[in-house]
């Protein structure tokens, strides 16, 4: 079996990592889905200068378990059967608590310099990696604009986010329609 894990912190799961997933599910058959700061009551220390605001615990207002519930979902409402992935944690931020094998290659795309350094890590820990594709940021929606969204009670933060996981956001935050 063709085996790759995918790997961010998602908070919020939006459409662009949908898209991410997807193009993963094209070229792997199985999907080890990586959750990085999975411990948002102890947060690890991020160690690139641009990325320190996800050290903060506002910006992690999904659980481990939640997240996992939130892609599944989305995967599922997409056609993905749920025999073609699995959760771990996947602290990059303390890359050696990884417990995933070094002959699982980690699949990334790159849209910023964050992802190059989160490879680099990687790279120097042992683990192959394969690049999706390369699609710089400029203007699309990032998951701390979803957040501000929904701390300002906008609405339109739904528009960004898989159908799938809308109600279960919903849910955990307790959001009224």
């Amino acid at each position: 079996m063709n085996e790759a894990c995918i790997h961010g912190r998602f908070q919020p799961f939006h459409l662009e990592h949908l898209q991410y997933f997807l193009k993963a599910f094209e070229k792997y058959d199985f999907l080890y889905i990586g959750i990085t700061k999975p411990n948002i009551d102890n947060l690890s220390k991020t160690d690139f200068h641009d990325k320190t605001y996800r050290d903060d615990p506002g910006n992690n207002i999904f659980t481990y378990d939640q997240r996992c519930k939130i892609i599944e979902y989305s995967l599922v409402e997409k056609g993905i059967s749920r025999n073609r992935f699995s959760f771990l944690p996947f602290d990059i931020d303390q890359i050696e608590t990884i417990t995933l094998p070094k002959n699982i290659i980690c699949v990334s795309n790159i849209v910023e310099a964050w992802n190059e350094h989160k490879l680099d890590k990687l790279k120097n820990s042992g683990y192959q990696v394969d690049i999706l594709y390369k699609n710089l940021l400029v203007d699309k929606m990032s998951s701390t604009k979803i957040r501000e969204l929904i701390k300002g009670k906008d609405n339109s933060w739904k528009q960004h986010i898989p159908n799938g996981a809308i109600t279960i956001i919903e849910e955990i935050l307790k959001i009224h329609k």
